[in-house]
């Protein structure tokens, strides 16, 4: 593992030199007009450099931070060559930190930022809009994205006083290729009113292209197995709630690998609660090693309780009404059933729909508001869809009706079971890390139905189609 070079360090310090100066005029320009009298002029100047410089410092501490976490890193790395989970010190302690609380701050490191840059825009419009600057209305929009982000930052804190710094104590250090993670998920604060957790064990290949503004991350979902932990099985403490979690490694997915491309394996948790969900992510150690007869004899705490299907325990999600009938079962994906994906949407169309309102008040080509309203269009129906489209579907006397519903009812399908060859889970969109799943209904005729999307989890997903697919009489 190579380390950061001194040269690296010098070219990112002197990256940031420019911000430094920046932030120094204006400090010195806002005293300047405080000291000469015009307080409601200098003193927002000056709290926008204060920012600024706040925020560049910030940026320093992290590069050498970066630098010295590498250096140490790479000294590690040559230590420990037979046992690379030994690298990272949450990893070779056994307990994996989630951190929330760090991520927390840089939320609202990230919000304060951005309303203090584009904040200085509203002192501004006022004087700008009477001069006939009509372009200033773009500028609103920078403090809209700022709204959003206090938002986030709010919602994350919330989580956080609730939930605290969850952590992972690994039972198996590492997790074995071809044998079995096994851990134990601790939450501080009682969470009495949870139903049960739902883990997630992924292995994705993460691959980093381009430079500067042209990079991107990409990520290759390789292995993904989901199950759950209900109730019984959570152990109930004065210090916070303990969840088992317990997969089988399958012997053909590759070990953790750091570099470009990384083979990155990770562990979600969520569970839905009045409020405030849960949901947390560890990056965890599964490495190609020798079997450990003492900790891979361990029984499995979870066996037994992932058949829910069998027992009738419907998953339980937001925005979606599961009613078992006296021949079959009626499934309703509510409209506006995933209010973060509503609210990012709403936002990414405001902005856009702000930017197309100011090209057409000014004298831009033609040309230009006539590419941004093909897309502003786009995205108004995306948002339409997401604030109104819902999926009603009745699966009874080995019949199935869906009915899609905007607003007033549009589509409607119909078939006997005689009609339909299979129901089935599968993968849709994505967001992130996040990969959906919808629920394809596949006639013999040819063609595929669509009878619920944007669906969290595989498990509850594959409960659906199993749940309809009964209910036809496949």
């Amino acid at each position: 593992m190579k380390p950061m070079s001194l040269g690296a360090l010098f070219g990112m310090g002197l990256f940031l030199v420019p911000f430094f100066l920046v932030g120094a005029f204006f400090l010195i320009q806002g005293l300047g007009k405080v000291f000469q009298g015009n307080g409601p002029e200098g003193w927002p100047m000056a709290g926008f450099a204060i920012v600024f410089l706040s925020m560049a410092s910030g940026f320093l501490s992290l590069i050498v931070y970066g630098y010295r976490k590498s250096r140490k890193t790479a000294g590690l790395a040559d230590e420990f060559q037979d046992a690379p989970w030994m690298v990272r010190s949450e990893w070779a302690g056994g307990v994996i930190k989630a951190g929330r609380g760090r991520g927390v701050a840089l939320m609202w490191v990230m919000a304060i930022f951005w309303n203090g840059v584009s904040s200085p825009i509203l002192f501004v419009f006022q004087r700008e809009w009477e001069n006939g600057n009509k372009a200033i209305l773009i500028g609103l929009l920078f403090p809209l994205i700022g709204i959003g982000l206090l938002v986030a930052a709010v919602r994350a804190t919330m989580q956080w006083r609730r939930f605290g710094n969850s952590e992972l104590r690994l039972k198996t250090l590492p997790g074995r290729i071809g044998g079995v993670f096994h851990a134990q998920l601790a939450v501080p604060g009682m969470a009495s009113s949870i139903r049960q957790f739902n883990l997630r064990l992924t292995c994705v290949r993460r691959t980093t292209s381009g430079s500067g503004k042209n990079r991107s991350t990409r990520e290759e979902l390789l292995w993904e197995d989901e199950r759950v932990a209900p109730r019984q099985v959570l152990s109930f403490e004065s210090t916070g709630t303990c969840v088992p979690v317990y997969f089988r490694v399958p012997a053909d997915q590759p070990e953790s690998m750091t570099g470009n491309p990384a083979i990155v394996w990770r562990l979600e948790a969520t569970a839905l609660l009045p409020g405030v969900d849960f949901e947390e992510k560890f990056e965890v150690p599964v490495f190609n090693t020798e079997p450990d007869s003492v900790a891979e004899s361990a029984p499995d705490p979870l066996e037994g309780h992932q058949d829910t299907l069998d027992v009738g325990v419907a998953p339980n999600l937001r925005g979606v009404q599961i009613v078992e009938t006296l021949d079959g079962v009626r499934i309703h994906f509510k409209p506006a059933r995933n209010p973060g994906t509503t609210f990012s949407l709403f936002l990414i169309t405001a902005v856009w729909t702000g930017i197309f309102v100011v090209l057409l008040k000014t004298d831009a080509p033609l040309m230009f508001p006539f590419i941004w309203a093909v897309f502003d269009v786009f995205l108004i129906l995306g948002l339409i869809t997401s604030l109104f489209h819902g999926i009603r579907i009745d699966a009874a006397d080995h019949n199935l009706t869906i009915k899609h519903r905007l607003i007033v009812p549009t589509v409607t399908r119909h078939y006997a079971s005689g009609e339909i060859a299979e129901i089935k889970a599968v993968p849709g969109m994505k967001s992130g890390n996040t990969q959906f799943y919808r629920i394809a209904v596949i006639p013999k005729s040819g063609g595929k139905s669509s009878a619920g999307s944007r669906i969290k989890n595989k498990r509850d997903a594959v409960w659906i189609a199993e749940r309809l697919a009964i209910a036809v009489g496949l």
